[in-house]
C-alpha cells in the first residue's frame, strides 16, 4: 500500500498522520478549508438525478509555505462523476487535490461534478471536504474541514 493511500486512510478514519521533512520539521502551517459553494442550473431546488457543481476553497494561514493538499469525504445522497483540480491533479487513487506548494495567504479550488443520487430518498446531500499541508502539522485543525448541504426536493 502506498504512503498516499495510507495517509488517505488515515484522514478519513480521523487520525492524524505527520509525514517527516527535514525542511519543514520544525513548522505548524494553519491550513484553513474557508468556504464550500455549490451550483446548480435547477437552483432553487434540486431533484433526483440532478447534476451540481461543489467547489472547496483552501487557504495557507502560514507562518510558512505549505504543501497543501485537501480530499472529500464520502458524500451523503451525491454520486462523484468528476474531480478537478485547477492548481494541481487529482492523484487518481482516492479523492485527493494536491496541487503542491503555496505562499502564505495562497488559496486553491478543488472542484467535485456531482449527481444526486436517483435512488435516495434523503431530503439533503451533503459534501465534506477537508484539507492540509503535507509537511508540517496544523495547530489549528478545526478548520481544516467542512461540510455543505443541499436540499433535495422530492
Amino acid at each position: 500500500m502506498s504512503s498516499r493511500a495510507l495517509f488517505s486512510l488515515a484522514a478519513i478514519l480521523g487520525l492524524v498522520l505527520l509525514l517527516p521533512n527535514a525542511a519543514f520539521a520544525n513548522t505548524s502551517n494553519d491550513i484553513q478549508l474557508y468556504k464550500i459553494t455549490a451550483a446548480d442550473k435547477t437552483s432553487p431546488g434540486l431533484h433526483l438525478g440532478d447534476r451540481v457543481v461543489i467547489t472547496a476553497y483552501s487557504r495557507n494561514l502560514g507562518p510558512t509555505a505549505a504543501y497543501m493538499f485537501s480530499y472529500y469525504l464520502p458524500p451523503t445522497n451525491l454520486v462523484i462523476l468528476r474531480e478537478v483540480c485547477d492548481n494541481g491533479r487529482a492523484t487518481g487513487d482516492g479523492p485527493w487535490c494536491e496541487p503542491g506548494s503555496f505562499a502564505v495567504g495562497a488559496t486553491f479550488p478543488e472542484r467535485v461534478v456531482a449527481e444526486i443520487d436517483a435512488t435516495s430518498g434523503g431530503a439533503v446531500a451533503q459534501m465534506t471536504f477537508c484539507a492540509g499541508d503535507f509537511d508540517s502539522s496544523d495547530p489549528n485543525p478545526s478548520n481544516n474541514c467542512r461540510t455543505r448541504s443541499l436540499p433535495i426536493s422530492h
